[in-house]
């Protein structure tokens, strides 16, 4: 808290009220004000838990940092895509719940038949329960379907209720779980290498990294074609090594065309 306190008061010295624009400013003024408080007091109303999350929740600032920090390119696509696909997400989320929660309250009636039945085994109906006796656990049981460990439930519709299920759940599996997931999946892929492809910064760096590659390249090229060892390339060094066959092939898989070394 009190390295919170002392980096607040230098941020206001230095940056005065430019400093009220940033954002996470005022998580930072909150967090130190119940500081404080909590000095002052001894105590708050608030559960202690809540100060800490705040102050966990001032790291997430670090990820600022990864847009100049070269190493993290990969960090920084993964948080940029998870970005960009967020309104993907809203979307995936309202048509699973949407087609889910339509199936679910299809089995909610006709298993829920079954399991009031007076001749289903007590056992079998505190199972059915569990798993379709109300809108939530139908829910929790057709996502577990689609996404999770979906055969104990597709052997239970089986072996308790009705042979017949077992159409339902393969082609259940096979048409929510397999074709309409793969088609979220490369959805979500689309967008990963949209980012990718078209972010300022991440191109700024792919081209960067490339000249520094080709550079090096080059570099071990005039290396081997001095032979003299002279740190110097005479051009019948030069011509020398750009009769190699060899050097030839390297240089045109990098799109360079050494069929004349006098050009």
């Amino acid at each position: 808290g009190i390295l919170f306190t002392v980096e607040l008061c230098l941020k206001f010295l230095a940056f005065r009220h430019k400093l009220l624009c940033d954002l996470w400013a005022y998580l930072d003024i909150v967090i130190v004000l119940a500081f404080i408080a909590e000095s002052i007091m001894g105590s708050l109303p608030l559960d202690a838990n809540i100060l800490r999350l705040a102050r966990l929740a001032r790291l997430l600032r670090l990820l600022r940092l990864v847009r100049t920090i070269q190493g993290f390119d990969s960090l920084y696509v993964m948080t940029t895509a998870l970005k960009a696909c967020l309104p993907v997400l809203f979307w995936t989320f309202l048509l699973l719940t949407v087609v889910q929660l339509m199936i679910g309250f299809m089995l909610n009636q006709f298993v829920m038949v079954m399991a009031e039945s007076e001749s289903t085994d007590p056992a079998v109906k505190i199972e059915l329960f569990r798993y379709f006796g109300t809108t939530s656990r139908s829910m929790l049981t057709m996502f577990e379907l689609t996404l999770a460990n979906w055969p104990p439930v597709a052997r239970l519709l089986q072996d308790e209720v009705s042979e017949l299920y077992v159409v339902f759940s393969i082609f259940h599996k096979l048409t929510i779980g397999f074709a309409v997931i793969g088609v979220i999946n490369g959805v979500f892929m689309q967008e990963t290498f949209k980012v990718a492809n078209s972010d300022d910064i991440i191109m700024m760096r792919q081209t960067e990294r490339t000249r520094k590659l080709h550079m090096k390249k080059m570099d071990l090229l005039f290396k081997h074609a001095d032979s003299s060892g002279d740190g110097l390339l005479a051009v019948n060094e030069f011509r020398e090594v750009m009769d190699d066959p060899q050097v030839k092939t390297w240089l045109a898989a990098q799109e360079l065309n050494a069929s004349d070394a006098d050009v």
